[in-house]
């Protein structure tokens, strides 16, 4: 039935040709699988066009990511990093490490060959590879392989201090060795966290279902996440934070455990989450998230469970004693067999892109993204479908753009999109909270693109690159135009604060008085002090004398942030079941509490004891207690009489101003 087939990988389309005779056998078959909810085609829609006896069917993916090939001539591409410069460094399963431009072009000489140490073949070979955050310094990078000897090894290299793109190999340091039982399940990717300390994923040791029980075994380091410090020059520590450095039956090096096979996890550039792509066993693959304000010690929950669903739970607890995904997927023909974790999109070049998590599977050639929707809920959304069934790994350039690593056709690919709206994005909230003196406000950068900041509306003049210097609170925004002013955008508007404030708190109280509402500024802080629940203190519940209360504000990528102020509860007596005045004698300041029942003002009149009028005030009341505070600082010493008229009430009382001496 077929006449012919062409491909049109600029567009992602497949034109098929059918002769006029056979046109109605194919929709037939079409229309059974599809009913059959079996799958003939991985494309959405198609458009019917009539050619003479010819029919052209075209069938388009439905979304505007596309893949575009970047470079090629690999050979089992395992890994994508980047130095921090405009060059990429491809790893090749063999044991090979390869340097590729920003134009795409492949040094011929491999910046690392260590081919004749790693045991390559199937989940075997060189895996991983993470530069250090210091490397313009110290030029040290880290690999992580698998040896003849059935070991996973983690080292330390060192780069030529006479040429950039040539690593010594015979500096290799080895750090962490780790016996392996068989030969699949071998983690190997590396990542250093914003923490500075380097992440290392191992996989349970191979086989299937886990046979050695090491996704739940704390004592190993198989099927677990580790968290080093490598900044020694020799060996490394082990960091003080590890959740399981003081458990005695627990190896200090984990970070997370519960996990399968974790072969590609990273971390968000912008709020340090982790992200990792765990490789399930026979039916559901995983995305696990980890917080940056986790501390560690999370349970991904295998062999118990396979992505949200019970694998081998002999021995286990219930769902809720595990941190389960927050999206798995099925196996099928169309899904795939074998996740491929990817990265966050922080670059400048695509808006629409920014913020997503981009994930892939092994056996299939759709590409996936995870973002929470404004209900907090993870949405899964199918970007495209590019049938190239290996994509092994992803990367990210120093700009943040993403790259993907076709395993099997050896080529490296750039995801793009076709809208050209570029990223303008100054935080990921509308508040950031400064704990120093000033803040660098910056927006992601790419070539080409022209910045203009914004400060309480007004352009800031010189503010011409993607980021800003600034000491002063207040609203502000950026807007980003590529370089032939075609396309545009304006970002959202964030306030940053450098400091809080909060109100309704006097200097003195009664302490009859029954509460005190406090509110912040900005809002969604915590109070704390005696005497504080949530946002009201209750001075009948202190002593009497001074008491510090304390507004903070933590958020989760910004800084701690505190204001404190100071409160004296004072006993007022029982004058006056209505009317309290505080404290008696006074140094000046002076504190009135009174019950209104009707909206309007009150009037306070303070006499000497001549009757002289010294001090008047208009208040205005709503119904409620009033509790109001006045200064009568410029008074001096001596009896005085405190007058309150409000609508028919008049009262009056005398008290003492005491000035020291």
């Amino acid at each position: 039935m077929l006449h012919q087939i062409k491909t049109l990988p600029s567009k992602g389309w497949s034109v098929f040709l059918f002769q006029e005779g056979c046109l109605k056998d194919f929709l037939r078959y079409f229309c059974i699988e599809m009913n059959s909810a079996k799958i003939f085609l991985k494309i959405r829609f198609f458009i019917l066009f009539e050619i003479g006896l010819n029919f052209l069917f075209v069938f388009s993916s439905w979304s505007q990511v596309s893949i575009t090939p970047f470079a090629t001539g690999f050979y089992g591409i395992t890994d994508i990093q980047s130095a921090g410069d405009d060059r990429l460094f491809i790893i090749e399963q063999l044991g090979r490490v390869k340097i590729v431009d920003r134009h795409g072009n492949v040094n011929p000489v491999p910046f690392l060959d260590i081919h004749l140490e790693v045991a390559a073949g199937g989940e075997q070979g060189l895996l991983g590879l993470a530069f250090s955050p210091n490397y313009k310094n110290d030029s040290c990078f880290y690999v992580n392989y698998t040896t003849y000897g059935m070991q996973s090894r983690i080292s330390r290299f060192h780069v030529s201090s006479t040429n950039p793109d040539s690593a010594l190999a015979s500096s290799e340091e080895l750090l962490i060795v780790v016996n392996q039982p068989f030969v699949n399940h071998n983690g190997g990717c590396l990542q250093f966290g914003n923490d500075g300390y380097l992440y290392c994923a191992l996989g349970d040791g191979g086989n299937g279902g886990d046979p050695l029980g090491y996704g739940q075994n704390l004592k190993d380091t198989l099927g677990n996440l580790l968290r080093i410090d490598v900044s020694p020059a020799n060996g490394y520590n082990i960091p003080p934070s590890n959740p399981f450095i003081n458990d005695t039956a627990a190896n200090p090096l984990i970070w997370a455990y519960g996990l399968r096979n974790p072969w590609r996890f990273s971390f968000d550039r912008i709020t340090h989450d982790l992200w990792i792509g765990d490789v399930g066993q026979g039916l559901w693959e995983e995305i696990d998230f980890q917080p940056a304000k986790s501390t560690g010690g999370e349970n991904y929950g295998w062999r118990c469970y396979e992505g949200n669903h019970p694998y081998n739970t002999s021995g286990c607890g219930g769902q809720s004693n595990y941190v389960m995904p927050v999206y798995d997927y099925a196996h099928s023909p169309t899904n795939g067999c074998s996740v491929t974790g990817g990265y966050v999109y922080r670059g400048g070049k695509y808006a629409a892109m920014f913020g997503k998590y981009f994930f892939a599977d092994y056996c299939q050639g759709v590409l996936h993204t995870l973002k929470k929707d404004t209900g907090f809920a993870w949405t899964n959304t199918i970007e495209g479908d590019f049938n190239d069934y290996d994509f092994g790994t992803f990367g990210e350039d120093r700009y943040g753009e993403l790259y993907l690593g076709g395993f099997t056709s050896g080529t490296v690919y750039k995801i793009i999109h076709t809208d050209c709206t570029p990223t303008a994005s100054i935080y990921d909230k509308d508040t950031m909270f400064v704990c120093s003196n000033s803040v660098v406000l910056s927006t992601p950068l790419y070539d080409s693109l022209s910045f203009e900041w914004y400060f309480n509306g007004a352009l800031v003049d010189g503010a011409d690159t993607n980021f800003l210097l600034t000491n002063q609170s207040g609203r502000y925004r950026v807007r980003v135009t590529t370089g032939d002013g075609l396309c545009t955008n304006l970002s959202s508007e964030v306030y940053v604060y450098f400091s809080l404030d909060f109100t309704g708190l006097p200097s003195f109280i009664c302490d009859q008085y029954n509460t005190v509402a406090l509110t912040g500024i900005p809002a969604g802080g915590t109070f704390s002090g005696d005497g504080i629940f949530g946002n009201t203190f209750y001075p009948q519940t202190v002593s009497e004398g001074s008491h510090v209360i304390t507004y903070s504000f933590n958020e989760d990528y910004g800084c701690p942030l505190q204001k404190q102020q100071s409160i004296t509860v004072t006993h007022c007596g029982e004058e006056n079941s209505q009317v309290i005045i505080a404290p008696n004698p006074t140094s000046g300041s002076l504190i009135a509490v009174f019950s209104s029942y009707e909206s309007g003002f009150a009037e306070i009149l303070i006499y000497n004891a001549l009757g002289k009028l010294c001090h008047e005030e208009k208040l205005p009341v709503t119904f409620g207690t009033i509790h109001h505070a006045f200064q009568l600082q410029n008074l001096s010493s001596g009896v005085y009489t405190f007058q309150l008229k409000s609508g028919d009430a008049d009262f009056r009382q005398k008290f003492i101003i005491e000035k020291a001496k």
